[in-house]
Parts: C-alpha cells; sequence; structure tokens
C-alpha cells in the first residue's frame, strides 16, 4: 500500500444516490475505526483464510456493524474476532502490471500482485473508470479479436457465491477505493465458471467498447414472442419450478462434514447450466427507459427475499436460514451501489448475470418451492416476543404493543453485538428493503405466474428478519448463538 494510503481508504461516506444510508449511531469515531482496521486487514490477510477458498468475511463484518450504527469498541472487537481464523498475506510470484493482468486470472498466488495492481488502477482512473475497463468492457471480457475466451472478468465477479460482488459493492457503497480494488483482486483470482451462463453472444461490442447484451436475440424454445421475452422474475421462477428438467438430482448433494459443499462449476458444465441460460434469458432490462432500473433493483430484492425466506419455510418443520440463498439477499444490497458508478450498457449486463448466477444456484441447492399462502399465514402475526426481562410500562404510554412499539429497533440492537458478521450483513439488507418497500400493498405483485404473490405485502422483509432472529439466536438477551442451514434443501 501506498504512503497515500488514506486515499485509498479515507473515512466511509455514502456516495451514491441509491445506496443504503447507516442506521444512527454510527460517528466520527466510529467512522476512524473502521478506516484503521480495514488499512491493517488490507496489509496483513490473504482474499483466503484457507486453502479451500472460503473468503474473508472481515471487511465485509466491519462494515456491516458501521452501517447498523455500531460503536468503535464493537467495530474493534468485530475485527480482533474475525482476525483469529485469517491466513497471511503473503508475496506474488511476479508483480501484476497492465502488460500480464490477463495471464494469472484464477489463481489466488498473485492475489497480493493483483491487489497493487488495482490501487494504482483506482488511483488512476476512479471507482467508476476501474469497473468499466476491468470488469464490464469488452476487452475485459471475451476480448476484441474473438480468436479465444478472453478474461471474462463479468463472469469472475459474480462467481465464488458472488462474493467478488459483495466486496467491490462495499467500496461503492461507502467511497471506498481501496476496498473497490480489493475487489478487483477477488475478481481477478475467482473462478470464471459462470461463463456457461454469459456466453460470448452476450456481449456485442459497442461505440465505445463496452458490454451490451444480445439475450433478446438468442434462440430460445421457450420465448416465443416479446411478451414474453420479457417475463417478470417470478413467472420465471415459477415455470421453472415447473419444469422436470431441473428437478434436483443426487450427483450435486454432496455433503462433507455435514455441510453440502458448493457445486457450482460442474453443475453449471451440466445440461442444467443451458437450461438455466435459457430461463434467465426471459428477464430484461432497458436501462434507456426512465425509471426501468429502479423497477428492476426492487424486483431483484423481493425474489431474494422469497428465495431465501419463504423457500425457508415449511408447515410442520422449523425455519430453514439458508447458507447459500442468503447471500442472495446480502449481495443483492449492493447492486444499487455499483448501478450509481457505472454506466447503462453496464447496468444492464450485471444485472442479468446476477440474476443468471442466482437461480443457478438456487437450482443448485435444490430449488425449494414457494409456499407464500401459507408463509403468509404462519407468520401473520404482530405479536414478536423478544426474550430476556421485559419492561414494566407505565400506565400512560400509548398502544396496545407499547413492549415492542416497533419490532426493529430490538432486533437491529441485538444483531449489531452478535458475533455472526452474515447474521450483520443480512439484517440490515432487509432493513433498507423494508425502508424503500415497506409500504408496499397487497397486490402490487398481482399479475405474475407465481401462486400467492399477489398476498405479499412490505411485512415481507420484517417476517423474515424476524424468523432468522430467532433462528441465528438473541444473544444480547441471553440466548446461544444458533447457525445457518448448512445441507441444503435436497430433502425436500
Amino acid at each position: 500500500m501506498s504512503s497515500d494510503d488514506d486515499i485509498l481508504y479515507p473515512l466511509p461516506a455514502v456516495t451514491t444516490a441509491r445506496a443504503p444510508r447507516p442506521i444512527p449511531g454510527f460517528s466520527v469515531e466510529s467512522g476512524q475505526e473502521l478506516q484503521k482496521w480495514l488499512k491493517v486487514d488490507a496489509e496483513t490477510w490473504h482474499v483466503y483464510f484457507d486453502d479451500r477458498g472460503f473468503h474473508n468475511h472481515l471487511a465485509h463484518h466491519l462494515y456491516a456493524a458501521y452501517g447498523l450504527g455500531a460503536s468503535p469498541s464493537v467495530i474493534r472487537d468485530a475485527y480482533q474476532l474475525q482476525a483469529k481464523t485469517q491466513r497471511k498475506a503473503f508475496a506474488s510470484p511476479v508483480e501484476i502490471t497492465e502488460a500480464n493482468w490477463k495471464e494469472h486470472l484464477g489463481d489466488d498466488k498473485y492475489y497480493k500482485g493483483y491487489l497493487e495492481f488495482f490501487y494504482g488502477v483506482v488511483a488512476s482512473l476512479g471507482i467508476s473508470g476501474a469497473l468499466e475497463k476491468y470488469i464490464f468492457s469488452a476487452e475485459a471480457n471475451w476480448g476484441t479479436s474473438g480468436e479465444k475466451p478472453g478474461p471474462q472478468m463479468l463472469s469472475r465477479f459474480v462467481s465464488g457465491l458472488l462474493h467478488p460482488l459483495i466486496h467491490a459493492g462495499q467500496g461503492c457503497e461507502f467511497g471506498i477505493l481501496g476496498t473497490v480494488a480489493q475487489g478487483l483482486g477477488w475478481t481477478a483470482i475467482s473462478s470464471n465458471s459462470p461463463a456457461v451462463l454469459l456466453p460470448k453472444e452476450f456481449f456485442a461490442h459497442s461505440a465505445s467498447g463496452t458490454l451490451s447484451s444480445l439475450f433478446s436475440t438468442l434462440t430460445l424454445q421457450s420465448a416465443t414472442s416479446t411478451k414474453e421475452s420479457n417475463l417478470h422474475s417470478f413467472s420465471i421462477l415459477t415455470r421453472m419450478l415447473n419444469d422436470p428438467a431441473l428437478d434436483p438430482t443426487p450427483e450435486f448433494k454432496v455433503v462433507m462434514d455435514g455441510i453440502q459443499i458448493d457445486t457450482i462449476d460442474p453443475f453449471l458444465q451440466s445440461p442444467k447450466g443451458e437450461i438455466i441460460l435459457k430461463y434467465a434469458s426471459l428477464w430484461q432490462i432497458d436501462t434507456s427507459v426512465a425509471g426501468e432500473l429502479d423497477k428492476k433493483l426492487e424486483e431483484l430484492a423481493w425474489l431474494m427475499v422469497l428465495i431465501y425466506g419463504v423457500g425457508g419455510w415449511r408447515k410442520g418443520r422449523d425455519f430453514k436460514a439458508d447458507f447459500q440463498t442468503m447471500h442472495f439477499v446480502t449481495s443483492s444490497l449492493f447492486l444499487p451501489s455499483i448501478m450509481d458508478r457505472v454506466q447503462p450498457s453496464s447496468q444492464s449486463a450485471l444485472l442479468r448475470a446476477y440474476f443468471a448466477m442466482t437461480l443457478a444456484y438456487w437450482v443448485n441447492r435444490g430449488r425449494p418451492a414457494l409456499d407464500i399462502k401459507g408463509f403468509w399465514d404462519a407468520t401473520n402475526s404482530t405479536n414478536y416476543y423478544i426474550p430476556g426481562p421485559q419492561p414494566s410500562q407505565a400506565t400512560a404510554t400509548l398502544g396496545v404493543d407499547s413492549v415492542v412499539p416497533n419490532p426493529w429497533l430490538p432486533l437491529l440492537q441485538s444483531t449489531v453485538i452478535h458475533p455472526d458478521e452474515h447474521l450483520l450483513k443480512f439484517q440490515r439488507a432487509v432493513v433498507h428493503y423494508a425502508t424503500v418497500y415497506g409500504n408496499r400493498k397487497a397486490g402490487h405483485f398481482t399479475g405474475t405466474e407465481l401462486a400467492g404473490a399477489e398476498l405479499l405485502d412490505g411485512s415481507l422483509f420484517l417476517r423474515v428478519a424476524w424468523l432468522t432472529a430467532n433462528r441465528l439466536g438473541w444473544m444480547r438477551e441471553g440466548q446461544k448463538a444458533g447457525d445457518w442451514d448448512l445441507i441444503g434443501f435436497y430433502e425436500d
């Protein structure tokens, strides 16, 4: 890192129009604590904390805690907790330069070299310029010659259970160039297996050398008309649920030490990868139409929470807080911040890539059904019980629910000091969605093919947040920590 590291890691600030606003509680001191430990993390630790390619979540915990209004001591303790499991950074075999940056993609031994290279890139081009050139340009994907595949950086950006996107998205949200550079480095060493969902036909050369999608011109068996080629995502999901070609098959259920391991690479290479591409191509976006981008961002927010929350619910059994589909919710929070940094063609390309990749992970995980009516009936309660001692109200207090007049407040107060960083990231995402979409009335999604969609209203986010809090444990209130469910939905 250069001596100008305050340029790369400045105090955090909300710098884009669509980015979530931090919850009150943050301060100059908490911002300085975040800044301090982000620098230490970048200098000290590798992107993977083990040899299996599990990502370093240290910065994710720090950002989420800051965004939830954490005090400096919580941010400091979060660093100390996460640092216990990290792997030391090590030197790259060679320096990465503009001349050789395409030569070592997918190899984590070169991460430190990529990080230093992308530090220079973001310092020179800024966040937007760096993303456009190294993620969204034609040259960064299938190349310009057409003779070989090319770097396929957009595919790498949505690989690794979306972690490169998450990491860079945090930098976009808070205006931290160094974190964006890390995200670009994470992208460079990641797999390009999602390229199955982003074939060469996905990309066209525009006058500026950036990407545009040709999905609407692909020959698709199920796309027979203009109307059919622009389905709502809920309708696409319904058709996939009813497609026997996507029924769960045992070769992709691999459990090791009680954990269903990620088999997305062989899954994408199977015939199911091509089927998912056809379905994903039915979802279109035209960012030149006023309001279309925000409409699609909202659609994705609801879809990701539905897949995780309603998909994790079954009548007669405990709620499954599925570890993989939870990442759909946490990653979707950063899409708006990235959208504000890139041009329309890049917005469209990323949203389509993201949609295709989440569909693939959903099917790979076992394609859980969405019983919206059953979920709605079972969670239709305003009696939110918080464990532990209860306050005793004075007689003049207002309302029949005066013990918990706003259920988000105790939930977030308990979340911010929970040691599981994924819980902080998750609850931060759904409280943001409740803030911007909480006034949606039942009937908002009438007209899609998804059964029960007409029942959905803005309470969805609180219902799912509360189920997740109960599953992970109210530790501030004295409960033991719970955990995410790690074995998928093949048994369902």
